[in-house]
């Protein structure tokens, strides 16, 4: 029910009438019962890892925790459940995609992932993690764990895609500095438009990046200069390994853009 449902229902039953305030603290009170405080959620968390790993062997759960004036404070979580583990090695290509976004509820951290693509090009959540914040240390503890799941000895002949987030190029080469890093090309683009706008510029971004070859792509950006210098010369220092098809390494036999 919404704040405003409350206070009708208050009106007209009780004949009673409160603030909206006052249903809002009210129906926080009521889910606080019948959900459990968010702290008493937390103190669950060791409680979850080991039943997980009970009923899903070979699955890998990591909390880590820090003392805050004598308490005991819960830091990062770190998932990866042996079925989709065990279903990655065996079906998917060495290609890893991997996200973050924000966590707005009471605990104020940020959530990490990382998917696969299996043989028909749809994705599989492959492990995630909460942590406090996105920065290089937290991401080199995310891939340091997730390339011992998957068995990544030598991170030659693997892929990661990623939004270029804050930190992770620094992780990609404290943990998988031999492998392919590309980026996203709409995140690509989004940065591009905020200088070069217009409907030809923002199409021709997407044929150079779809170019197979190397003589198409150097054809494309040729086009691309005489259209706008400036646009082109934004996008000839973006290494091209990161975003253009022409340029993909093509064992890992996966071109998503």
């Amino acid at each position: 029910m919404p704040p405003q449902s409350i206070m009708n229902a208050a009106s007209s039953e009780f004949k009673v009438g409160i603030s909206r305030m006052k249903a809002y603290r009210a129906k926080a009170e009521v889910l606080r019962m019948i959900e459990g405080s968010v702290v008493e959620q937390y103190a669950m968390l060791w409680d979850y890892c080991h039943e997980l790993e009970d009923k899903n062997p070979g699955s890998t759960t990591k909390m880590r925790c820090e003392f805050v004036d004598g308490e005991t404070v819960f830091k990062r979580l770190y998932i990866c459940l042996e079925p989709l583990k065990r279903g990655f090695k065996m079906n998917c290509r060495p290609f890893i995609g991997l996200d973050v976004c924000h966590l707005k509820e009471v605990y104020d951290g940020q959530l990490l992932i990382a998917v696969g693509i299996v043989p028909n090009n749809e994705t599989w959540v492959l492990a995630y993690a909460v942590v406090e914040m996105e920065t290089r240390e937290s991401w080199t503890w995310f891939i340091d764990l997730l390339a011992k799941d998957v068995d990544i000895v030598n991170s030659h002949g693997w892929a990661f895609k990623s939004d270029k987030q804050k930190g992770l190029p620094g992780a990609f080469e404290d943990i998988v500095h031999n492998a392919e890093t590309i980026f996203c090309v709409r995140h690509l683009w989004d940065n591009f438009n905020k200088t070069y706008k217009g409907k030809v510029l923002r199409n021709h971004l997407w044929t150079c990046a779809k170019a197979t070859n190397v003589p198409c792509f150097k054809y494309q950006m040729e086009v691309m200069k005489t259209l706008d210098s400036n646009a082109w010369e934004w996008l000839a220092e973006k290494p091209p390994t990161q975003w253009s098809k022409s340029h993909f390494k093509t064992h890992i036999k996966c071109d998503m853009l």
